[in-house]
């Protein structure tokens, strides 16, 4: 059996998150996502906005988002 390696980029990276968290309700799984989105692209603004919110509104890390975004 093969292993097929995709490589995603950024954008497809976190709107994969945003389904996981908001149709999923899979919170670790769409961080798991956002950081690969912005390991992809530091500057991905779509990967830093849902990931902020999803540390401030699900995690309730509010000291944590900016820390975490830089």
């Amino acid at each position: 059996m093969h292993s097929i390696h995709l490589s995603l980029s950024a954008g497809t990276l976190c709107n994969y998150g945003c389904f996981l968290e908001d149709v999923r309700r899979d919170y670790d799984a769409a961080e798991t996502m956002f950081k690969q989105a912005l390991a992809s692209n530091p500057r991905h603004v779509g990967a830093l906005c849902n990931y902020g919110t999803l540390l401030q509104e699900v995690r309730g890390e509010y000291g944590q988002v900016l820390p975490a975004l830089l």
